[in-house]
Parts: structure tokens; C-alpha cells; sequence
């Protein structure tokens, strides 16, 4: 009986980890890809099921390893994870991580 019990205590600890929230900014929609165009109001990125249009503006962060990296840095080609809300039906990219080393000049 003993055995039981741990059993199903143990499985009790696996459901609630589970459960638990991950890392993720709640209210934000999450693609990733690579940037397929970019000008001043806007990037493209084409992840694995669709392009998606993202509106920026100056309140949009451009990130490489945490550190924030200046907007040049978006260029088609770049790799990317980006965050975005929607606002007014328009997404909107709240943070641009570039998640690989910039490429060679």
C-alpha cells in the first residue's frame, strides 16, 4: 500500500510541475523565423507555417543574448524570436531577438 501511495503522490508532483507557467510573457504572441523584410514601420517574418507582418515603432526592442542591439540589426536574413501584442488588430513587436550572431561584414 506504502508503494501505492508514492506512486500517486509522485504523480500529483509531475501534474502540478506541469501545470505550472512557463517562461513566456503572458499577453504576447510568440514567431519564429527569419525576417523576410523590414523598413520603417515594419518587419516580415516568415516562420514555419506563415509570414507574419509586424508593425515597430519606437517602442520596439531589439535584443541579441539579453543585450539590447541596435535597430540595424534587423535585416532580412536575420534570425529571429519576436514578441508581439495586438493592438488596434495590428501586431505590434514588442521585442526582436536575434537569436544568432550577426553575420560577417
Amino acid at each position: 500500500m506504502h508503494a501505492w501511495l508514492r506512486c500517486l503522490l509522485a504523480a500529483a508532483v509531475v501534474l502540478v510541475v506541469a501545470a505550472a507557467p512557463s517562461g513566456a510573457h503572458p499577453g504576447f504572441e510568440h514567431y519564429v523565423g527569419a525576417i523576410t523584410v523590414v523598413d520603417d514601420e515594419h518587419v516580415e517574418v516568415k516562420t514555419e507555417k506563415a509570414t507574419v507582418s509586424l508593425r515597430i515603432n519606437d517602442q520596439t526592442k531589439y535584443l541579441r543574448k539579453g543585450q539590447d542591439v541596435h535597430r540595424k540589426e534587423a535585416k532580412v536574413g536575420a534570425k529571429v524570436v519576436v514578441d508581439a501584442r495586438r493592438e488596434k488588430g495590428a501586431l505590434v513587436a514588442k521585442e526582436i531577438h536575434f537569436v544568432a550572431e550577426a553575420p560577417a561584414k
